[in-house]
């Protein structure tokens, strides 16, 4: 019995964000952010969103 290969298989390009969550860091600190935006880019899909969202402490 041979294998044929899924016919969904094709490439397709997403649309991804990258969202960081930190009391401290900012664009230019936040290098897991650029790390992930970065391999996004390499899997050849698109960043169409980053942002660094704040989190301040309740305590």
């Amino acid at each position: 019995m041979s294998k044929l290969p899924h016919p969904d298989l094709s490439k397709i390009k997403i649309n991804c964000a990258v969202i960081t969550v930190s009391d401290i860091r900012t664009i230019e600190t936040d290098k897991s952010g650029q790390v992930i935006q970065q391999l996004v880019s390499n899997a050849n899909h698109i960043v169409k969103e980053y942002e660094i969202w704040l989190c301040i402490s309740a305590g």
